[in-house]
């Protein structure tokens, strides 16, 4: 099996996929043109000896846990803690794949699940490829989902991520990268002038670095 990714182009994407181009143009607008990065921590946090996990974020996860223990009547773990560039979507990736196991807020309660559902559950939250990437660059499964909205024809979606992407979770941070390329070139469709890097007259300082330079 052909595994090689094509590179997303936004010429060929207006061409081919025309309702997705519309949707991802809209995007890039709403988001600056930026791809929206917000680094920090998605935890997972036991309370001890029972069936309730709370799911969260959050910057700083030694300060986070210090928070949280005093206000519980149990003992309180982190049982996985995941690095991601998208925090906040990556938090809301998995409260909306355990929402059915929803407690109160935050937490979840997995007792309710029999035995085989609890195992199935608690192992893709807690050791599953495809929630590590989907949590680690969550910004993949939202322009996923955004395709799935954008494309009116039965299984155009899938089409369009066979041909640019193969699998969103498998692609992970490439993706994301891509998705930035193609911002990229919404930019230099639209503001064809505006220089890629743009700065001001730096002359003076180069010029005084030579004269240092010569001084030693």
């Amino acid at each position: 099996m052909d595994m090689t990714r094509e590179k997303l182009n936004w010429t060929r994407l207006k061409e081919e996929f025309p309702d997705v181009a519309t949707a991802l143009l809209k995007e890039w607008n709403e988001r600056d043109g930026f791809v929206p990065y917000e680094q920090g921590y998605v935890y997972v946090i036991q309370a001890c000896d029972t069936q309730y996990l709370k799911i969260g974020k959050t910057k700083n996860p030694d300060r986070r846990i210090l928070q949280i223990a005093p206000q519980m009547p149990f003992r309180t773990q982190y049982v996985r803690v995941w690095r991601s560039n998208f925090m906040s979507m990556g938090e809301k990736y998995l409260h909306s794949v355990f929402s059915d196991y929803r407690a109160n807020g935050e937490w979840f309660d997995f007792g309710s699940a029999n035995k085989e559902e609890k195992a199935c559950r608690i192992g893709m939250l807690l050791n599953s490829f495809c929630t590590d990437n989907s949590v680690k660059h969550a910004y993949g499964n939202y322009i996923e989902n955004l395709v799935k909205k954008a494309t009116t024809k039965k299984g155009e979606h899938l089409l369009f991520l066979q041909t640019f992407f193969l699998d969103t979770a498998g692609a992970g941070a490439a993706f994301i990268a891509d998705i930035e390329n193609l911002f990229s070139e919404i930019q230099s469709e639209l503001f064809p002038d505006l220089p890629e890097n743009i700065g001001g007259d730096v002359s003076y300082f180069k010029e005084m670095l030579e004269r240092a330079a010569k001084d030693d």
